[in-house]
């Protein structure tokens, strides 16, 4: 559209005016395991970079690296609620095609429950015997159907899972 093309044009001009300063510390962070300690600067101070610019690259990759795990839990979060949705349509496109379109809450549920449960107790029952009942009562005509429904299923589980702090179980997801 129109007003995209603008604002594009607009950006294109912002990044255009960035500074020799600018362009000169993205070409240092980029490059800065090739930079040796001990050659001249890219900054054409004539000194050598460890001691010119070295320490204010390591800080800022500091900086960086901190800001990237910080947001790192959102971007995942992100990322399950999207699988979940995506495979809970999945799911109930299935369920509907078999006529079975209430035994999706009932699947919900018994995730939402496995995946609260005590790891002791989740243990001891064992995965499939909170799904077991629901899934007896699906009828696959193939050997591929099951296993496309499975890994929806998984996906849908796992997506779940990972929206709970305590869950995945010793940091892995159930596959």
């Amino acid at each position: 559209s129109t007003e995209e093309i603008e604002t594009r044009q607009e950006r294109w001009l912002k990044e255009d005016k960035k500074s020799d300063t600018e362009y000169l510390e993205d070409y240092i962070l980029e490059n800065f395991n090739s930079i040796g300690r001990n050659e001249q600067c890219p900054c054409d101070s004539g000194k050598k970079f460890k001691k010119c610019h070295l320490h204010w690259a390591e800080e800022k990759l500091r900086e960086l690296k901190e800001e990237e795990a910080r947001l790192e839990p959102m971007e995942m979060t992100r990322y399950a609620i999207t699988m979940e949705r995506q495979s809970e349509s999945a799911i109930r496109r299935f369920l509907t095609s078999k006529d079975m379109t209430l035994l999706f809450q009932q699947l919900k549920e018994k995730v939402l429950e496995s995946i609260k449960a005590p790891d002791k107790e989740f243990k001891s029952k064992g995965f499939m015997s909170y799904f077991e009942p629901i899934f007896s009562q699906i009828t696959f005509e193939s050997k591929e159907e099951l296993e496309d429904f499975t890994k929806l299923f998984m996906d849908y589980y796992n997506a779940l899972a990972h929206q709970y702090l305590h869950h995945p179980r010793d940091e892995k997801l159930i596959h």
